[in-house]
């Protein structure tokens, strides 16, 4: 049995202004907090991603997987996600820039 009725996967790169936009909206969608968890999976950032992911962290189910910038891109960090994910359903949603 799934955890979740929803996982919203971000994968993210330098984008700490987007996420946090991001992570704003889904603290005032419907859905009570134990039908959906959010996965930020973090390709490297080097900006303010993480300070970001601090202030969210008691308004969401919200869990963060940070991995070396390989190169690899949003797929990779997307299929991270996806493989971390504890629902029936897996979205994913972009706040990602490559450099």
């Amino acid at each position: 049995m799934n955890e979740y009725k929803v996982s919203v996967i971000i994968p993210t790169y330098n984008r700490s202004a987007l996420l946090q936009n991001t992570l704003n909206s889904l603290c005032n969608q419907t859905l009570s907090l134990n039908e959906f968890e959010v996965i930020v999976v973090d390709d490297g950032s080097n900006d303010l991603t993480y300070n970001v992911i601090k202030k969210y962290q008691n308004n969401l189910n919200l869990k963060y997987i940070f991995k070396k910038h390989d190169g690899f891109g949003v797929a990779n960090s997307r299929n991270m996600g996806v493989f971390a994910n504890k629902s029936e359903a897996p979205v994913a949603i972009n706040a990602y820039t490559a450099s």
